[in-house]
């Protein structure tokens, strides 16, 4: 538990490790405030590429939990970010639910249309 205590940084999947369903799971707020009571940083990672960041931070709040939506990432930001560092200052062609193409829309600021497409849908 010791080395535990000692690391800088977490990163934690969210569904089936930080809330099952609509409830979080035992442990977790322990947890949680233990990370912002030792100021340590913190990520809460997320294959679903249909929630913004503010809208994984409303879930979780409305379960009990409250997290900054700056310690969200997802899916999209993932995609929206590599295809920046890809093709700066162009634009893409993008299929899936608002907040991907949203996303994905105000990363890759303008531009002409060039062949980067992406696809994102949750399975719900």
């Amino acid at each position: 538990m010791e080395a535990l205590r000692k690391k800088e940084g977490f990163i934690c999947d969210m569904d089936g490790v930080i809330y099952c369903g609509n409830r979080i799971l035992p442990g977790v707020e322990e947890f949680v405030r233990w990370l912002y009571r030792e100021n340590k940083k913190f990520l809460f990672l997320t294959n679903s590429s249909g929630y913004s960041q503010k809208e994984l931070q409303q879930k979780l709040y409305r379960m009990g939990l409250d997290v900054d939506e700056s310690h969200f990432y997802t899916s999209a930001l993932a995609t929206a970010k590599f295809l920046a560092g890809q093709s700066p200052c162009c634009s893409a062609y993008v299929i899936g639910e608002l907040p991907s193409t949203k996303l994905t829309r105000n990363t890759l600021l303008s531009g002409k249309l060039k062949t980067i497409i992406t696809t994102a849908f949750a399975r719900q």
